[in-house]
């Protein structure tokens, strides 16, 4: 009996590794890019913790007041995702709040360093897809499956050893 809950904790836990792995290279393979929620700011719209899927966007397409955007920081290289307020298009600079702050962010980002367009998010799903992204839970991931072979075969190891025992 232990051992068929053992595989069916195997299963479940392949099954949830293989569609947080999907949830990450699926959306990369159709153009988008994936982006991990690491703050408050956007909330409620984007809650921290979510999976956030991007596209690419030309400046024209952006819209005020509507669309959320992913840049990278000149300055430190982080990545931020804040609703469009404003817009100047000859000096190609996007103005930006996110939802959950009470003023304006202090500098406007320029177009060149826009990832893209938030088009959708998963709740809660950005902090499995962030630790199987990290080399810990990578490394993780490789022990859990190298101690669930390591069950198995000494698994089936005793239950040959029991079989010719009984034989006998």
């Amino acid at each position: 009996m232990k051992m068929k809950k053992r595989n069916k904790l195997f299963a479940i836990f392949s099954v949830i590794i293989f569609l947080l792995a999907a949830l990450i290279w699926v959306p990369r393979l159709l153009g988008m890019d994936t982006y991990y929620v690491s703050s408050d700011s956007m909330e409620p719209t984007i809650l921290k913790g979510s999976l956030a899927f991007t596209e690419q966007v030309e400046l024209r397409d952006i819209k005020v007041g509507e669309d959320v955007l992913v840049f990278t920081s000149p300055v430190n290289g982080k990545t931020f995702m804040h609703r469009v307020i404003y817009i100047n298009e000859t000096e190609q600079l996007i103005y930006t709040k996110g939802d959950n702050n009470n003023v304006a962010d202090p500098v406007p980002a320029s177009f060149e360093v826009c990832k893209g367009k938030v088009v959708f998010d998963i709740p809660l799903v950005g902090y499995a897809a962030w630790a199987l992204d990290t080399a810990i839970g990578k490394i993780a991931i490789i022990a859990f499956y190298i101690i669930c072979l390591a069950v198995m075969l000494e698994s089936h190891r005793a239950k040959k050893s029991q079989k010719e025992v009984d034989s006998k």
